[in-house]
């Protein structure tokens, strides 16, 4: 009997140790969420604590603060049906997002997701910043995004941010002054010989007006009104090399320009744009399309003053789609669940509410085609125009060249540069990006 027992002893101590040996290799538990019942609750000693993995996810967004409190609503609704994804939301204040995100990137401190103006993504993603977004992209997600983001987005192989939206510029007339000027059956777009004549009468009428409000510091804002003025696309200098000033269109959109310097306004925000050409102060403002949007809503039933936006540039090839999008950093630990909340943020939902409440543009197909007004703003989305045509304008070296442009437009506006000595730094800019690796017509 006694050596039975101890046969018994044995092959429990043997199974003890079968079943035991894993758990001593077994990894640390990772961080949870629990969920638990109220402490008064009669179930609650019965009912065992559910956990979930937490993964901590900051998110760095350059946005108004306006554009930040409608992300915070959306991250809410978000956070409801993934209490696993915890999310740190930052605000950084758009006009230093470039250098604070290079910076960042540079000593490997970047938050795990940032929105980024598409023209930066290809430098960020060409320096090891980024990784790959595409597994962002949840069933029809890629096909329903319009070209002229996507285009800014591709390198080597890869889509390395998600759009997220877009908000083109547009010339906002103040109606009353136009027609004075040119006539009350005048139609847009004018001819440069009508934006000539534009000029004159606001200069010599007995309240004078600028002809023009542009912002000096951003590049994209000159270019909106040269493709909209000379009626080419608005990547026209990389299509036509080193000479686009010596055409009939841009060409001659920046003559017209440089020589009615004078009378043109250069205010310091597109709301200081838009109070002028209320006020009459300026014929027509370049503004992106949702300030000018906000601004003909609040007038239109004003019986003093008229406002019309005119897109019909929107009918180019292409035109600077000014979106944004976000991206997952390389020095993430995160990218799981950096790519499940940028799938979300970007989802149809979130854009809808980007356009209800901040007027910016979705970049889904279908949501233009199910709106009847989205669908009259861009009636051409499957043909050869905007936003359907990918850019030309690509590239690693695109920030610095856009860069160097707004130097020169600062320069020009302010008389420092003549005509001539802005066509000799153009050729030095282009003559640096064929040098260089990367280069944009690429």
């Amino acid at each position: 009997m006694a050596r039975r027992k101890s046969v018994l002893v044995f092959l429990l101590f043997v199974l003890m140790v079968l079943v035991l040996s894993p758990w001593a290799k077994a990894p640390l538990p990772e961080p949870t969420v629990a969920t638990f019942q109220d402490e008064g609750s009669e179930e609650a000693a019965d009912t065992p604590v559910v956990t979930r993995p937490v993964s901590r996810l900051h998110v760095e967004a350059a946005m108004t603060e306006s554009e930040f409190r409608v992300l915070l609503g959306e991250n809410e609704r978000f956070s409801l049906s993934h209490p696993e994804i915890a999310v740190e939301l930052t605000r950084i204040d758009p006009n230093q997002a470039y250098d604070h995100y290079k910076q960042a990137s540079d000593i490997n401190e970047s938050a795990d997701v940032m929105l980024l103006n598409g023209e930066w993504v290809n430098e960020f993603a060409s320096s090891g910043y980024l990784l790959p977004a595409d597994p962002a992209f949840v069933g029809k997600a890629l096909a329903e995004q319009l070209n002229a983001l996507t285009s800014q987005l591709k390198w080597n192989g890869f889509m390395w941010g998600v759009p997220f939206d877009m908000n083109p510029y547009v010339l906002l007339w103040n109606e009353n002054l136009i027609h004075d000027a040119l006539g009350a059956d005048v139609s847009l777009p004018l001819a440069l010989e009508q934006w000539a004549t534009l000029a004159d009468k606001g200069a010599s009428s007995t309240t004078p007006y600028a002809w023009l409000a542009i912002e000096r510091e951003d590049p994209l804002a000159l270019l909106g009104w040269l493709q909209a003025a000379g009626g080419e696309r608005g990547d026209f200098m990389w299509a036509q090399g080193s000479n686009p000033w010596n055409s009939s269109g841009a060409g001659g959109a920046m003559t017209l320009l440089t020589s009615r310097l004078p009378n043109v306004l250069f205010p310091a925000s597109a709301a200081e744009a838009i109070d002028a050409v209320k006020r009459g102060e300026t014929a027509v403002a370049v503004v992106p399309y949702s300030d000018a949007a906000e601004a003909v809503g609040a007038l239109r039933d004003s019986t003093e003053t008229k406002l019309a936006i005119d897109h019909q540039s929107w009918r180019l090839a292409w035109v600077w789609p000014r979106g944004r999008s976000f991206v997952v950093s390389s020095s993430s630990e995160s990218e799981e669940a950096a790519y499940v909340w940028i799938s979300e943020m970007t989802g149809e939902q979130t854009q809808l509410a980007n356009l209800e409440k901040l007027g910016k543009l979705p970049v889904f197909r279908t949501i233009y085609d199910s709106d009847r007004t989205l669908s009259n703003l861009l009636p051409d989305r499957n043909g050869a125009s905007f936003p359907n045509q990918a850019t030309l304008a690509l590239g690693p070296g695109l920030p610095d060249k856009l860069a160097a442009i707004q130097k020169m437009w600062i320069g020009l506006s302010s008389g420092e540069l003549t005509l001539d000595q802005w066509k000799s730094r153009w050729n030095e800019l282009v003559a640096s990006r064929s040098a260089a690796n990367g280069q944009l017509n690429d």
